[in-house]
């Protein structure tokens, strides 16, 4: 399990400028991206309430 927790984290890092962008459609665009590349590598991401909330907290 901290095998998945550290590749998800490594996604959000690389992706960190983009999620904090202020151009809302790039930040929007990168939150999309790192959704679908997480539920890639943990199939329950697509179904956390916690990651739920916290895509669609960066995407509003």
């Amino acid at each position: 399990m901290q095998e998945i927790g550290g590749a998800l984290l490594g996604l959000m890092a690389e992706r960190s400028a983009e999620l904090d962008a202020d151009d809302r459609a790039v930040a929007r665009a990168a939150v999309a991206a790192l959704r679908e590349l997480m539920c890639r590598h943990d199939a329950a991401v697509e179904d956390s309430p916690f990651w739920r909330t916290a895509f669609w907290f960066r995407a509003e």
